[in-house]
């Protein structure tokens, strides 16, 4: 991943709920309301014969937008939705769903993604067994694409 010299970064500063974290930029760093951020996290990859590292990635976990902005902090809400459930076969059919009780198990849900603390089993709590794990410190990077 190639990040832009430009482009704000920070920090997970805290969780406040399975849907927002606390960023450690704020106004004063550049951050507008509005900006989207993902959340990266650096995997050490390992030769497995020599069980040297041979180098690292950097993979995306979630992406956040920018919901309430202070001088040196920002309020970040996940925005992406999935979907899930369903049969197969009415997915990506808007007629026969508008034929369906809309509440039958055989349509398929739609949801925000959301976030859990990584030291946080996914035991069934409001955060669903979906959640992304997510720590206090992750790296927080602007999506500049």
């Amino acid at each position: 991943m190639v990040i832009s010299a430009t482009a704000v970064q920070g920090k997970v500063a805290m969780i406040l709920n399975d849907r927002e974290v606390v960023i450690n930029r704020g106004k004063e760093h550049g951050v507008e309301l509005g900006t989207r951020y993902k959340v990266v996290e650096t995997v050490e990859v390992k030769d497995p014969d020599t069980k040297e590292t041979i180098g690292t990635i950097e993979r995306e976990k979630i992406r956040f937008e920018i919901a309430h902005l202070e001088p040196a902090m920002s309020i970040a809400r996940t925005y992406e939705t999935y979907t899930y459930g369903g049969h197969p076969a009415f997915r990506d059919n808007d007629s026969l769903r508008r034929h369906l009780n809309p509440s039958a198990n055989i349509m398929p849900r739609t949801d925000v993604k959301r976030i859990r603390p990584s030291s946080q089993e996914s035991t069934g709590d409001n955060t669903g067994p979906d959640a992304v794990p997510i720590e206090i410190g992750d790296v927080v990077v602007e999506v500049t694409e």
